[in-house]
């Protein structure tokens, strides 16, 4: 924080990250305070979107108020556009082990994403209750083999919720899956008494909360916030050129410099392929195999319906 002095008043310039969006109004937390902000109609005219998780520098007219004007938006580091979150820390991919039943093509189509804009990713396989033949072990078994965090939890009777908690960086994390999943009681789970120490944080950030369909960042603890969404149900993977798809799965890295054609293999039908090599040993599971083929025909026919444009 600084100050910016003349004769008439002082500003009080500040470093804040955006947690709220209601209406035109942005709401700026700064060490547990949060103030009632409005961008520069400057950003407008340069089309610059504010979106929750941006952190920004506003102006206070003097130290008595929580009203403030937006000045600055910092470059992101990530952001999504579905929810339209930036500079998210923490992704925690659910899936269920029963209904429904775990998917393994759409977890890689969660995962290819989350490694495309590079963050720490935590996959929790939910219900695990319902799973009488225990097969999320083979689920969870996969994944952590490949290298990723995985928990497996049972929001319902309050298991391994703590331990998905632990595994959270500091930051902002996003609860992502498909329908059914269970992603509110996970999330309900998390926050706790949460609510309560958001509303004695401001009670200006309730008053919209019944009719914002923007994300909100929710303090769990110091230093940590759930990103509670509109809803996060499905993701696209049209943003990621074919060449780089390869980059978001994770165990190909060891061997893609092997290949013949080298960054151009897309190890497909390309001969002296290593990661072609590596599946044939068993060193790959063919269920993520399959999941990368998958897409990467989609986004060889989306490629092909641009160039025909």
């Amino acid at each position: 924080m600084f100050f910016l002095c003349s004769k008439k008043k002082v500003r009080i310039n500040i470093k804040g990250q955006v947690i709220k969006k209601i209406s035109d109004f942005f709401y700026v937390n700064f060490e547990g305070k949060i103030y009632e902000s409005k961008p520069r109609g400057i950003f407008k005219k340069e089309k610059k979107n504010i979106i929750v998780g941006d952190f920004v520098e506003i102006t206070l007219k003097d130290d008595t108020t929580n009203e403030a004007v937006i000045e600055t938006i910092y470059p992101r580091k990530n952001s999504l556009i579905r929810p339209n979150v930036a500079n998210i820390d923490n992704m925690v991919v659910v899936f269920a082990a029963k209904e429904p039943l775990f998917n393994y093509y759409l977890a890689d189509v969660f995962l290819a994403t989350t490694e495309n804009v590079n963050i720490n990713t935590i996959l929790a396989i939910n219900k695990i209750d319902l799973d009488e033949n225990q097969d999320y072990l083979k689920q969870e078994e996969v994944y952590s083999k490949i290298g990723y965090k995985t928990v497996s939890i049972s929001a319902h009777n309050n298991i391994g919720i703590d331990e998905l908690k632990n595994l959270l960086l500091p930051g902002s994390t996003v609860i992502s899956g498909p329908s059914g999943v269970g992603k509110s009681s996970i999330i309900n789970k998390i926050i706790g008494n949460s609510e309560q120490k958001t509303s004695k944080i401001s009670t200006k950030l309730q008053k919209g909360k019944n009719t914002t369909t923007y994300a909100t960042m929710i303090p769990i603890e110091d230093g940590k916030y759930i990103v509670d969404t509109p809803g996060f149900t499905s993701i696209k993977l049209d943003n990621i050129d074919k060449y780089d798809l390869k980059k978001c799965f994770v165990e190909f890295e060891q061997y893609d410099d092997n290949c013949y054609f080298g960054a151009k293999c897309l190890h497909d039908k390309e001969p002296d392929c290593s990661v072609k090599d590596a599946l044939a040993e068993g060193k790959i599971f063919q269920s993520r195999y399959d999941s990368y083929l998958r897409i990467l025909s989609e986004l060889s026919k989306k490629d092909n319906r641009r160039n025909y444009k």
